[in-house]
């Protein structure tokens, strides 16, 4: 069947940066600094191509086309779905958002679907699209560092609906059998990695940095996909050692 003869309640509305982009069955719409619909061309940080929408036979599908950055998906039913880069998803509801980050700023395109529930997932290739793009604080973490990021941003992981909320430094150094003047060594260190890389705010005057920097460091990771759920399978015993932290 041509695409093209699909119904045409299968028609999708993309809201991008101030422009509304009509698509019919058979037509693809990109997104981000050099596709379709161009985002924010100035944003070093932004990937030529981020994602792209595309008619699948029975759906409309989002694919993440970006090497680091995740897409998150939200629903009209408020349900969130985070695609990793390289995966692709259909879209469930008649309305919703997607959201992603691209250095420190933070873009939204939103979809209108005047069609029919989607049918069987079909998985469908996503193509390398992109370019050169400048990476924001996508550093390659050691194992130490891979543990000590999961640890702090466990609750996160976990219940990612729930405000952040960050085990004690004292309790995660003890939980890996590092002092405390270890774990402090090894988290300074990560920060002036990432300062480096151009992520804002984890560097400052003594006593200001302390209070504020552990949690934009978690969001940086969680945002930018350094970190994980698959990455849970790092702690020894798989589940906080502090009630406080669940609770």
């Amino acid at each position: 069947m041509d695409l093209r003869d699909a119904d045409t309640g299968d028609r999708l509305s993309v809201d991008a940066a101030e422009e509304t982009h009509r698509l019919e069955p058979g037509e693809t719409l990109t997104f981000g600094r050099a596709a379709t619909a161009v985002l924010d061309p100035d944003n070093p940080y932004m990937h030529r191509v981020v994602g792209r929408l595309v008619f699948d036979r029975w759906s409309w599908w989002l694919h993440n086309t970006a090497r680091h950055v995740p897409l998150t998906m939200v629903g009209d039913d408020d349900r969130l779905k985070t695609l990793p880069a390289g995966t692709a998803e259909p879209l469930t509801t008649a309305t919703g958002k997607i959201r992603f980050y691209a250095g420190a700023q933070g873009y939204e395109l939103a979809w209108e679907l005047d069609g029919r529930p989607p049918g069987p997932d079909l998985a469908i290739g996503v193509e390398d699209l992109d370019d050169v793009t400048a990476d924001f604080g996508n550093v390659v973490l050691s194992v130490d560092q891979r543990r000590m990021l999961t640890a702090m941003a466990e609750p996160d992981l976990r219940d990612p609906g729930r405000p952040t909320r960050l085990p004690p430094n004292a309790e995660i150094a003890a939980r890996f059998g590092w002092t405390l003047k270890q774990f402090d060594r090894k988290l300074d260190y990560l920060c002036r990695k990432l300062t480096e890389g151009g992520v804002p705010g984890l560097r400052g005057r003594p006593g200001t940095e302390a209070a504020d920097r552990r949690v934009r460091l978690v969001r940086h990771v969680l945002h930018h996909g350094l970190i994980t759920g698959e990455d849970l399978r790092l702690l020894d015993d798989g589940r906080p050692r502090s009630e406080e932290w669940a609770s």
